[in-house]
């Protein structure tokens, strides 16, 4: 059962009104009353209904409350209710740390805040502000401070640079791109940022990570250099803003490289090695791409001097080149030749041989000169490096070649006198020293020059050194372009012969 009671005034006992209405207007309480509600009761009746649970995560705002927005651990997103002219939502910083995560004002979908429609930040501690929604035309407007300065648009700044983000080459890059290319990032005052292609095209085979920027994907194979140029843009989620940024990114064609035969082949890393000891062809069948993977690095050796009798000086070494420039080849055959080492002398009124030439890869290397003898034995030969002198003989004071060799000592009148015998060939690393039993000029150790270690190459790559100064005859090992020692005696079958020479080619034959 129901009861309706029609009244316009509702008075105390004392005759004070509690309740008027006059026409449309309604007076709650008389003047110099307290009109309070009961505890747990809704204000709804005009002002702000305060929300008073403060939000710590995203919420959909409705139209006539306020909120307490607490952004001590993260930013959060107020969303604004769909816009009725006149109605307002009020927004207050509940704990003082907007300036640090701020508070996001975000309109419906299509609808403005203060004429625009990108989404609006509070970033000032303890800011309050009442957005009243105007209309289509300008939508939600600070309506408590008269201009929009308690709310501020995002910046966004990108930190990669324009242009180039780097080349990918070879299968392994293609396949992790981020180790060789630069991830597009940027910054915002406030909001999450995503990526995405705006126009234009990454490579075949990559796509970009929405959160991160980095690439993802494995760029596909090309056949020909191919720049791809494409814009990134860069969005906040929160307010849709954007900014946009233009790059390209290159592919190279993967790299190939030299196919050849000859010699004796071995390999030591990402290096192939071949080694010639006697005749034969270099023959490349094909050659790399980029072009620095068709150069080969080559080590010449020629045969070294024999080495003078009775008191005899050292052979000189071999001539060596050495081409550690890279040489380019092409898709031919390269013919090899290597140089014997010179014999020692037959007997004390004849000298040693010199050494015989070795060539490879249009290079010649001069087979070294022999040492001087004594008893009328002759006096050092010039060559790829000198003979030393010995007896009554001077050496050889230079080489055929300077940039191949060194002189031998000198052992005659004003450079040692007579009397002090067997000095020693010159060596490719250095000259020989004066007797007696003068030591042979340093040779060189090429393995660093030809980027493999020492142990893969033949005599650990230590050649052309020069054969010593009355050095009982030794023998110059083989294949090394070693010129031989000189003999205390008169000759002896077989003694002072210089070391046959050599040809090491090395080159990159994978990644």
């Amino acid at each position: 059962m129901t009861s309706t009671i029609k009244v316009d005034n509702i008075q105390n006992q004392c005759g004070a009104n509690i309740a008027n209405k006059s026409g449309t207007t309604i007076t709650i309480g008389a003047s110099g009353d307290t009109v309070q509600l009961a505890a747990g009761a809704n204000n709804s009746i005009g002002g702000v209904d305060w929300q008073t649970t403060a939000k710590t995560a995203n919420f959909n705002a409705e139209a006539g409350k306020g909120y307490f927005v607490d952004t001590s651990s993260n930013e959060v997103t107020a969303t604004l209710p769909t816009g009725v002219a006149g109605e307002s939502v009020t927004i207050l910083d509940y704990v003082s740390n907007a300036n640090t995560n701020a508070i996001i004002i975000k309109p419906q979908s299509g609808e403005k805040i203060e004429g625009g429609t990108t989404g609006q930040g509070v970033t000032a501690n303890r800011q309050a502000l009442t957005l009243t929604y105007s209309g289509a035309t300008q939508g939600w407007l600070v309506s408590n401070a008269g201009d929009s300065g308690p709310i501020a648009a995002a910046t966004i700044a990108f930190t990669t640079a324009s242009g180039s983000l780097g080349t990918i080459s070879g299968s392994t890059q293609r396949a992790d791109p981020n180790g060789n290319l630069s991830v597009i990032t940027a910054t915002t005052t406030f909001g999450t940022l995503t990526y995405s292609i705006q126009s234009g095209s990454l490579p075949s085979g990559l796509t970009i990570n929405s959160s991160t920027g980095a690439f993802v994907g494995t760029a596909t194979a090309v056949g020909t250099q191919t720049v791809s140029s494409f814009t990134v843009r860069a969005t906040i989620s929160e307010t849709s803003q954007t900014s946009d940024r233009a790059f390209t990114i290159t592919v190279d064609p993967d790299a190939t490289y030299i196919n050849a035969t000859g010699g004796t082949i071995t390999t030591s890393g990402d290096y192939k090695i071949h080694v010639f000891t006697g005749p034969g062809t270099f023959c490349v069948s094909s050659v790399g791409t980029p072009s620095t993977n068709a150069a080969v690095n080559a080590s010449i050796a020629a045969g070294g001097g024999g080495g003078g009798s009775f008191y005899g000086g050292g052979g000189g070494a071999g001539g060596l080149v050495v081409d550690d420039d890279g040489f380019t080849v092409t898709a031919q055959g390269y013919p090899i030749s290597i140089g014997g080492g010179g014999n020692g002398p037959t007997s004390d009124s004849s000298p040693g041989a010199p050494g015989s030439n070795t060539t490879a890869l249009g290079y010649t290397a001069i087979g070294g000169g022999h040492g001087g003898g004594g008893g009328g034995g002759g006096g050092a030969e010039a060559g790829g490096s000198g003979g030393g002198g010995g007896g009554c003989n001077s050496g050889n004071t230079t080489g055929t070649q300077p940039s191949q060799s060194n002189p031998g000592a000198t052992n005659y009148g004003n450079n040692g006198g007579s009397g002090i015998r067997g000095s020693g060939g010159g060596g490719a690393g250095g000259a020989g020293s004066s007797g007696p039993s003068g030591s042979g000029g340093s040779g060189r150790d090429v393995a660093s020059q030809m980027n493999v270690p020492a142990p893969a190459l033949p005599n650990t790559a230590v050649y052309s050194r020069g054969g010593n100064g009355q050095g009982g005859g030794t023998i110059g090992a083989a294949n090394t372009g070693n010129g031989g020692y000189g003999d205390n005696f008169g000759p002896q079958p077989g003694n002072g012969r210089g070391g046959s020479g050599i040809v090491v080619i090395t080159y990159k034959y994978q990644n």
